[in-house]
Parts: C-alpha cells; sequence; structure tokens
C-alpha cells in the first residue's frame, strides 16, 4: 500500500508540475491557453490534496487522541472514496486542457512532417489562393497554369510564354536551408517532364535586391515574385531576338547561296577607275575590303557563308576573303583613321576609311558601300576568276 502511495502521489505531482511548466511557456504568447491550463493546475492541486489525505493513515499511525483516533479510523475506512475523488480531479483538468492538449499533437505532428519535406527539397503541393489571384490580376501576360502534377512532383506555377516555358518550383527558406541539393534535382526533372525552363524561386520578403545564381540544373532566384517575373520578361525578349537574328541570319544565308543581296557590276575595274575620283574609288575599292570592322561585318551579315558556293567559312582561319562585286563605287564618308589593315605583314598602320564612324553617322552610304562587298573562299575566288577568263577567251 504503501508503493502504490508513493506512486499516485508523484504521478500526481508530475501532472501539477506539467501544468505550471505550459503556464510560463505560454505566459505571454497564449493567454487563452494560459487561463486554462492554471485552471487545470488547480484541480492537480486539489486531487494532490484528496490523494494525500486518502493515504494518509498508510504514514501516520493512530493517534491516541480519541478526536484524532477518530478522524484516523475515518480516513482508514474512506479512503477509496477519497481517491476516487481525486481521480475525478484529475479528469477533469485533463478534460479542460484537453484541446489544447490536441492542438499541441497536431503541431508537433505538422512539425515533424515539415522537417521531413524540408530534408527532401519539397515544395507546397499547392499555392495559396491569394498568390493565385495575385499572378492572374497583376503578373505579365502569359498563360498560366498552377499546381501541375507530374510524376515526379507538383510545377507550383507553369508559365507559357512566346518563345517557351517556364516552371517555378516555390522552395521555402527552411527546405533551402536543408534540401537545397535534393530541391534543385526534383525541380529540373519536373522542368524536363514540362519542356520548361526550370527556376527555383525561395519567398524572402527581407531582401530588397533580388539574388540569382544559374545552377547547372535550374536558375535559383530568392527574393520576391515580381523579380522572378522581370527575369522571365527579360530571358523571353532575349530568345524572341536570338531567334529574330538567327532567322536573319538564315535569310541572308540562303540569299548569299542564291546570288541574292549582293549587287554586282557591269563594269570592270579598269572601266570603274577611270570613271571616278580616283582616291576616292581607291578607298572604297583598295582599303574597305580589308577594313578588319568591315570584313567583321561582311562574315556576320552574310551568315558565315561563301557568297559563291554558299557553304560556311571558318573565321578562324584566313581560307575567306573580301572582294568587291561591284566597282561603281566610291567612298563618300571623307572621315579616315588609322589602323593596321587585315592581311598586312609586318603589321603596319595605315590610313584607311573610317567605317565603324561611318556606320554611326552616315548609315546610307555604310550600307551602299557593304552591299557591294562579299565573303569569298579563296578557292572560290579562283574558280570565279578562272570563268571569268574562260567566257572573255569565248
Amino acid at each position: 500500500m504503501t508503493l502504490f502511495a508513493i506512486v499516485v502521489l508523484i504521478l500526481l505531482l508530475a501532472l501539477r508540475e506539467v501544468c505550471s511548466n505550459r503556464i510560463r511557456r505560454l505566459s505571454h504568447a497564449q493567454p487563452h491557453s494560459t487561463r486554462r491550463w492554471r485552471i487545470a493546475r488547480s484541480w492537480h492541486t486539489f486531487a494532490l490534496g484528496l490523494a494525500a489525505a486518502a493515504f494518509l493513515p498508510t504514514f501516520v499511525q493512530q493517534p491516541e487522541l480519541p478526536i484524532l483516533s477518530e478522524a484516523h479510523s475515518l480516513l482508514n475506512h474512506t479512503w477509496p472514496l477519497f481517491l476516487l475523488a481525486s481521480g475525478a480531479s484529475v479528469g477533469l483538468a485533463i478534460r479542460i486542457v484537453n484541446p489544447q492538449i490536441k492542438r499541441e499533437i497536431r503541431r508537433r505532428q505538422a512539425s515533424i512532417e515539415r522537417r521531413n519535406r524540408a530534408q527532401y527539397g519539397m515544395n507546397p503541393e499547392r499555392l495559396s489562393r491569394g498568390l493565385r489571384m495575385w499572378i492572374l490580376d497583376h503578373g505579365p501576360a502569359f498563360d498560366y497554369r498552377f499546381d501541375v502534377e507530374t510524376p515526379d512532383g507538383v510545377g507550383n506555377i507553369v508559365i507559357g510564354a512566346e518563345e517557351g516555358n517556364f516552371m517555378i518550383y516555390v522552395l521555402p527558406a527552411e527546405h533551402a536551408r536543408e534540401g537545397y541539393a535534393t530541391a534543385l534535382q526534383r525541380s529540373s526533372k519536373i522542368a524536363e517532364h514540362l519542356d520548361a525552363r526550370g527556376i527555383v524561386w525561395i519567398p524572402d520578403d527581407k531582401i530588397k535586391k533580388a539574388q540569382t545564381g544559374d545552377e547547372h540544373l535550374a536558375f535559383v532566384m530568392r527574393g520576391s515574385i515580381v523579380e522572378v517575373f522581370r527575369w522571365i520578361e527579360r530571358t523571353n525578349e532575349a530568345r524572341r531576338r536570338n531567334r529574330e537574328r538567327q532567322e536573319q541570319r538564315r535569310n541572308r544565308a540562303l540569299r548569299s547561296a542564291q546570288g541574292e543581296g549582293i549587287q554586282w557590276g557591269s563594269i570592270t575595274e579598269a572601266e570603274a577607275m577611270k570613271k571616278h575620283d580616283r582616291e576616292a574609288w581607291e578607298r572604297f575599292a583598295r582599303k574597305t575590303p580589308i577594313h578588319p570592322d568591315m570584313r567583321d561585318r561582311v562574315y556576320r551579315r552574310h551568315g558565315a557563308r561563301c557568297a559563291y558556293c554558299g557553304f560556311t567559312m571558318d573565321p578562324g582561319r584566313g581560307q575567306w576573303e573580301v572582294i568587291v562585286s561591284d566597282y561603281d563605287h566610291i567612298c563618300r564618308y571623307p572621315a579616315k583613321t588609322r589602323l593596321v589593315p587585315y592581311g598586312i605583314k609586318p603589321a603596319t598602320s595605315y590610313e584607311m576609311p573610317d567605317c565603324e564612324q561611318c556606320h554611326i553617322e552616315a548609315p546610307g552610304h555604310f550600307e551602299a558601300c557593304i552591299s557591294r562587298l562579299a565573303p569569298i573562299h579563296t578557292r572560290c575566288k579562283r574558280e570565279r576568276q578562272e570563268g571569268k577568263q574562260d567566257t572573255a577567251a569565248d
């Protein structure tokens, strides 16, 4: 009986101490919960008093005084009732704080689940309704899909832009600290499945300027969603310009291969020399083809393709040159500069036409010159000259 009494009293003391501990932890954060725990502690204190009275005959011998002896006998016969009342007090105390206990259990389970998700770099399965509505109302004019499921996970925001798709993988900050590498791999797989450019967005309102990093698997951005959309707009615009430039190069290369886009002259070099001012004519016919800037522009203008055969040319090798396709022209821009012409050895600077400044100040004159220049393989130039000689001989 003594051991049983000690165990019960220790258990009641432990329950009371639990209530006191919760009161200390919640006194400032949750006043309503603190009141409930204080009421429960009062009932635990009452239960402890009843249990002490029930087990008093166990620890104290019957005194000799008649009154105390009768009280001792009464407690000795009614201790089960006192113990039952103590148990009822404990049950009432537990009932009072039962909602708080369940809430705490759910909170701890959710915390454990969040830690597990953080270790694997998981993103939320559903975006908040407020964020979705804000994107639809204030986001750029793209096609949006939210919470798109794939075999590898959920793509939180899938954006259909003019020049390709983008997938935003929302990674909470606590997940980024523990599961960053895993998140990159998951977002890469999801983006690949959706045929989109993967973006890992780590929301952080404390950062004034967005922090970006182009990882091997995905583009990572930490900051506001507004900065993410700005980056997508810039990337989409850059892709559009790059596509247009590639189309222009292909069109120029096709025209070049077909002999179009080049103004071929009808008079010979000697006839043009006699027809025009010699100094202005030589600036165009002799110096412009070996001008380094003009040579580079002609190469890019024709899409790195030979104007005679249409095949590509290697820019790093001296197997091609710029020829004059129409000698009936002169340099009309008077400015001059000194530089080292292409192919001059030893490297010596000469007085040359300032083609770079002409391109800026007189684009019409510049276009008139560059349309009469063409890149051509060295072997194709020899074949063209031989063909002209054969035609003249016939």
